[in-house]
């Protein structure tokens, strides 16, 4: 799921675009690791309940951080 969580940051699709995208990509599952044969595909209710709860952790707030140049 965190894989997911990534791809939607990255490409910023809304939960029903990522789901749908998710199925019809090969790149995107080989990303997530999903598996059509032996996995499911996380529904657009699973992305928002999980992105709600990784959006109140502290870590999703330090990946969000704009980076600082050197």
């Amino acid at each position: 799921m965190l894989r997911v969580c990534f791809l939607q940051q990255w490409y910023a699709p809304a939960d029903e675009a990522l789901e749908d995208a998710l199925y019809d990509s090969q790149a995107l599952r080989d990303f997530a690791r999903i598996d059509l044969g032996a996995d499911a595909v996380p529904d657009a209710t699973t992305l928002v309940k999980f992105t709600a709860c990784w959006n109140r952790t502290t870590c999703a707030k330090a990946f969000s951080r704009p980076s600082t140049p050197i």
